[in-house]
């Protein structure tokens, strides 16, 4: 009896999430109707929640650092060795149809190895954990899609300081970025153009970000896939790495996100695999 309970409740769920889903114009098929979040695949609806706990690897061989950013040696760019795990809780509220508010903490473990070709007095191993940065952001949809017009939409986020005494986790002085993107939906699937400038107080001015190209497809109503490329802060096309991104339903309430990065250059981070389980609250 148990059994056949949940049997039915989950086709129900299912059954309201198709209905939902058929009502989408074709445009909106792969994504919905929400604001694009900072997560891959995540479009937030006005009036909803999102609690997404996630956790990610990152390992890096040549990972290039200059060890006078740090206190250390001189001014010279080297490659030293780089590996370490992050646990993050992203929490998201849709506010209306063109605004939605995100805020982000996370935990980080994080290794480096000095390159043999440094000589100064950086340390030959660093290793620091702790409360990492926090992120707020504000995301805004300032178009929706019509016709051949694609929607545009955008986000500011500020990070403030955080553990200004640690090089790793560290995040000093206070940072401010702002995101535009551009969205259209087609037949074959949903293509997505983002790109992002950000503030430092170091060199107190704007240099470029992140930028990316994406394709999103809904496969059915319990799966959708995301590939894409990413990459290019501060102007260079040698930091690119190609993105996969895997989202299942588990339930109408609960989706489970998983997939990796790995890079195509020198400077890219080699391999960047995450898992996420995202809970929506009406």
């Amino acid at each position: 009896m148990t059994r056949l309970i949940a049997v039915a409740l989950l086709s129900l769920g299912a059954a309201s999430l198709t209905a939902q889903q058929d009502s989408v114009p074709p445009a909106l098929r792969d994504r919905g109707p929400g604001i694009r979040m900072s997560e891959f695949q995540t479009y937030i609806e006005r009036g909803q929640f999102f609690i997404m706990p996630s956790a990610s690897y990152i390992k890096d061989h040549n990972l290039e650092y200059n060890p006078v950013d740090w206190g250390f040696g001189d001014q010279t760019a080297l490659r030293g060795t780089f590996h370490g795990s992050s646990g993050q809780l992203l929490l998201a509220y849709g506010v209306n149809d063109w605004l939605a508010l995100e805020a982000e903490a996370s935990y980080m473990d994080q290794h480096f190895e000095r390159s043999p070709q440094d000589t100064g007095n950086t340390p030959p191993q660093i290793h620091e954990s702790g409360i990492g940065d926090f992120a707020f952001q504000a995301r805004l949809r300032f178009v929706k899609e019509r016709g051949s017009r694609p929607e545009i939409w955008g986000s500011l986020e500020f990070i403030p300081e955080s553990n200004k005494d640690k090089v790793l986790i560290g995040d000093t002085p206070t940072d401010l970025q702002a995101e535009i993107g551009f969205t259209r939906g087609f037949g074959f699937g949903t293509m997505t153009f983002r790109t992002t400038i950000e503030y430092t107080h170091i060199d107190k001015a704007w240099d470029f970000g992140e930028t990316s190209i994406e394709y999103l497809r809904r496969l059915s109503e319990t799966w959708r896939v995301m590939v894409g490329l990413e990459g290019g802060e501060g102007g260079g096309p040698d930091e690119f790495v190609a993105v996969t991104s895997f989202q299942a339903r588990l339930a109408s309430r609960a989706v489970l996100n998983f997939g990796n990065s790995i890079g195509f250059f020198s400077k890219s981070t080699d391999w960047e695999p995450y898992v996420g389980l995202r809970f929506e609250l009406p």
